[in-house]
């Protein structure tokens, strides 16, 4: 009879060691989630920072081209007799290409920027569900351990 108490004593020790460890890992792991979404989340903000000033950048070199169209558009009607220069028209044909060119860019940037978001988005989602996945383990950890000291009392 000594002996299976002994026995006993010493599977409810190993068990309570067993749900320790589990629980160690589960912590471990929310930790080390909690980690990456803190990396995740600090690179989002410096890529959003960073795109947010290229985009400002880029509005501004747009705003500085078309403040010169505007100028050689002014300094076109003025001047009726240089209308026709082809060094002013192909001036002018280079700053609309430019003006393309950031607008393209400015786009592109847009696009790449909405691309991260998105990312970043589906990787909060992934990190939520791996949370609930986490904490749903945690309590089933506990209610085998909360399971197996009921039959250890019952014995």
């Amino acid at each position: 009879m000594s002996s299976l108490r002994a026995e006993l004593r010493t599977l409810k020790r190993n068990h309570q060691e067993e749900i320790l460890l589990g629980r160690e890992a589960a912590r471990d792991e929310d930790t080390s989630k909690g980690v990456a979404y803190d990396l995740l989340q600090s690179q989002y903000d410096r890529d959003l920072a960073s795109a947010q000033d290229e985009v400002q950048s880029k509005a501004s070199e747009l705003e500085s081209v078309q403040e010169t169209l505007r100028d050689l558009s002014f300094q076109d009607s003025a001047n009726v007799a240089c209308g026709n220069c082809p060094i002013l028209e192909r001036e002018k044909q280079d700053l609309r290409e430019a003006l393309r060119e950031r607008e393209r860019s400015l786009e592109e940037e847009v696009q790449r920027r909405q691309r991260m978001e998105r990312v970043w988005e589906e990787e909060h989602r992934r990190l939520r569900e791996s949370e609930e996945t986490g904490r749903e383990l945690q309590e089933s950890i506990l209610t085998e351990h909360n399971r197996y000291e009921l039959k250890l009392t019952h014995l």
